[in-house]
């Protein structure tokens, strides 16, 4: 499987500071590796890169797995992450909550939560990193824990960070090959198990019991 899964195998293995990305509705993996830390410094330093998840999220919709994309003012190749602002030239806010509507309404879960993270869908923010703090947070309190996390204060050059850097594995390609838990999702009866979707797709689904599935 290669480095990048080697790496996030031995991660999983023990209790340990991580610098990680922070990205927009973080993948299930995502989460799984804040359980395993013992503190968590998310990277705003690095260079920001396209494909990469800091800016876009799968979710599972009638007709399979849709990446939701949030748009960026044009940046150069040396931006870091806290500069990156968003675009709002197109309607972005109204195309991705009636995405995750249409997706997760008829979801176990949906009603609990609707309200929550439709506030998101209500606000400006200006830059990436601010929007997904947010969706962080909110994600803190839908089940119920709190990561030790804070913005990293500087940029770390090669093994300097004091623990396990996981900020340059943020594509999904480079998360997804691992084996995990099948829980219900909406249209189970039509396709078979999607896993390492975005939070959303578990605690819509699963509700409470999202934090078993994330610390196993």
């Amino acid at each position: 499987m290669g480095e990048e899964s080697d790496l996030f195998k031995f991660a999983s293995n023990m209790s340990h500071p991580i610098l990680i990305a922070l990205p927009y509705w973080g993948n299930i993996r995502h989460y799984h590796e804040l359980f395993q830390a013992s503190s968590v410094e998310f990277d705003i330093f690095t260079h920001y890169q396209k494909r990469q998840n800091t800016n876009r999220c799968y979710i599972l919709s009638a007709n399979g797995i849709q990446l939701l994309s949030v748009p960026l003012v044009k940046t150069h190749n040396h931006t870091p992450f806290y500069e990156v602002k968003i675009s709002y030239a197109e309607d972005w806010r109204k195309n991705h909550w009636q995405s995750i509507l249409s997706a997760y309404g008829r979801s176990a879960f949906f009603e609990y939560y609707e309200r929550e993270i439709r506030v998101i869908y209500q606000q400006e923010f200006e830059y990436l990193k601010d929007l997904n703090w947010a969706t962080y947070q909110i994600v803190e309190k839908i089940i119920y824990h709190r990561f030790s996390a804070q913005f990293a204060t500087q940029y770390y050059h090669a093994d300097e960070f004091g623990g396990i850097d996981l900020s340059k594995n943020v594509s999904s390609e480079a998360i997804s090959k691992f084996d995990y838990t099948p829980y219900p999702q909406v249209f189970m009866d039509r396709m078979s198990f999607q896993p390492n979707l975005s939070i959303l797709d578990l605690i819509f689904n699963v509700g409470p019991e999202a934090v078993s599935f994330l610390v196993n």
